[in-house]
């Protein structure tokens, strides 16, 4: 996993209630690649949004660690942005008796999304999209962090500042 030192991080103003997140030393997004992290339900829709859910397990130093960069990052987003834990929705949903559970979105470009999926079994999943994708699956994937929203002006309840994780890149085993 790419080590990402939390102090190096900047926000910037984007639009209206978006934020953007850079690395200050390459000016670029912070990007991660988890191995073997498993897809438990496979492609979901929200509020014409697509996303994918994986388990990170505890027993695997990377997911771990991404984890607790995860943490960090909310933990500033907190700081800098003067938020409670309450306001702030996590993108690490923590599942009582299960594995933890990352949720990213995938990118759309108009109507059409932007993600780059291949398979192990290239015979058996010749021209597969990520609509066709199973649930029960273990992957490698690519994330990119690029911006948070912020909508805690339009409402004083709960989860109305958080990260936007985005999946690029997804393998299937």
């Amino acid at each position: 996993m790419n080590k990402i030192n939390v102090e190096n991080i900047i926000f910037g103003s984007s639009s209206n209630n978006f934020y953007s997140i850079k690395n200050k030393r390459s000016n670029k997004s912070l990007k991660f690649k988890l191995k073997n992290v498993f897809l438990p339900f496979g492609l979901d829709e929200e509020y014409n949004n697509y996303y994918l859910k994986f388990e990170l397990n505890d027993n695997d130093y990377e997911h771990v660690e991404f984890k607790n960069t995860i943490h960090l990052i909310e933990n500033k987003i907190m700081n800098d942005f003067k938020c409670t834990d309450n306001e702030l929705k996590h993108v690490i949903k923590k599942r009582e008796e299960k594995k933890d559970l990352l949720v990213c979105r995938i990118k759309k470009f108009k109507t059409n999304l932007s993600i780059n999926i291949s398979f192990n079994d290239k015979d058996n999943n010749y021209l597969k999209t990520i609509f066709d994708i199973n649930k029960n699956i273990f992957a490698d994937i690519d994330i990119e962090i690029s911006s948070l929203w912020d909508f805690r002006h339009l409402s004083k309840e709960e989860n109305n500042i958080g990260l936007i994780v985005y999946i690029s890149k997804i393998h299937v085993y």
